[in-house]
């Protein structure tokens, strides 16, 4: 049902527009539609925080929040989106590289020997 405008009829005398009983009825008539409309609103609302809920216990079940920064866990990102100084690698910072370079020395080595090593499986040696 749709909102019901009182029909006022012409200025000063309101003749041709609704009497005291049809315009009261056109009110409360919208005051129900009006409060129906707000019930579906938080109807909506309580589904949407039933969704919430569910995706935030669907992701505490993948990654609990004992594991989120700390050692054996997953790191926890800063207000920028990167993972924090703190929950860094030491390696780089013991050898006095930036952490980049220490995870590009490390990769290359671990590259290089497992190409060494697969030279020597393929030559026999």
């Amino acid at each position: 049902m749709a909102i019901q405008p009182v029909v006022l009829g012409e200025p000063i005398t309101g003749e041709g527009g609704d009497n005291y009983r049809q315009a009261h009825t056109k009110i409360n008539a919208n005051f129900v539609e009006v409060n129906s409309e707000i019930s579906g609103l938080k109807d909506k609302n309580t589904l949407q925080d039933d969704a919430i809920t569910s995706a935030n216990n669907l992701a505490e079940a993948a990654i609990p929040s004992s594991a989120k920064g700390n050692a054996d866990g997953v790191a926890t990102l800063g207000s920028d989106g990167k993972v924090t100084p703190m929950q860094m690698p030491t390696l780089a910072q013991a050898q006095g590289q930036s952490t980049t370079q220490a995870v590009s020395q490390k990769l290359f080595t671990d590259t290089v020997g497992d190409i060494e090593a697969a030279l020597t499986t393929i030559n026999g040696a």
